[in-house]
């Protein structure tokens, strides 16, 4: 889980919407899936639009604990799916779901 902490080696950024942070993670041999910590905690105008900068920088999943903040995010995802900016985030998901056992949706 990527927090939301300012770090001066990210620059001006939360860690969870910097691709510098996803990158160092990898970069050190994290190869798992990647979560933000809850963008609800912004409040209802910032949550949504967090959710693309997230994934954008190189979250894997936005967490909410805002049914409808959740709701609209997946519907701000929806271009970023349709150009597969999204592909490489659900691959990730699925490998670990099927680590798992759990090959069924």
């Amino acid at each position: 889980m990527v927090g939301h902490a300012f770090y001066a080696r990210f620059g001006a950024r939360r860690a969870s919407f910097s691709r510098r942070a996803y990158e160092l993670m990898r970069r050190t041999g994290f190869g798992g899936v990647a979560i933000t910590d809850s963008v609800s905690v912004f409040g209802c105008p910032e949550a949504v639009p967090s959710a693309p900068k997230a994934v954008l920088a190189g979250a894997d999943l936005v967490l909410f604990t805002n049914r409808p903040d959740a709701r609209r995010a997946i519907r701000a995802l929806i271009p970023l799916a349709r150009r597969g900016l999204l592909d490489e985030h659900v691959w990730r998901v699925l490998e670990m779901r099927h680590s798992f056992g759990l090959t069924q949706p």
